[in-house]
């Protein structure tokens, strides 16, 4: 970037990169996919922990029920 400034009469000191448009639809997913499988990896895992949470709780609510038929 120095380079092209260079005759300008300025320095450059930083430069901010403040919107970027990818226009390729299929880029755009490539680039997205390792998010998205990290977001439906902890998504399942968070499901199946509530599901075993929910399997617990029933068991115990059933081995309860059990013993006041009995």
């Amino acid at each position: 970037m120095l380079d092209v400034v260079k005759g300008w009469g300025v320095w450059l000191e930083t430069v901010e990169i403040t919107d970027v448009t990818i226009s390729s639809s299929s880029l755009f997913s490539d680039l997205q996919a390792n998010f998205r499988e990290n977001m439906k990896r902890t998504a399942e895992v968070y499901r199946m922990s509530i599901d075993s949470e929910i399997k617990i709780v029933r068991e115990k609510k059933d081995q309860e029920l059990n013993k006041v038929r009995q």
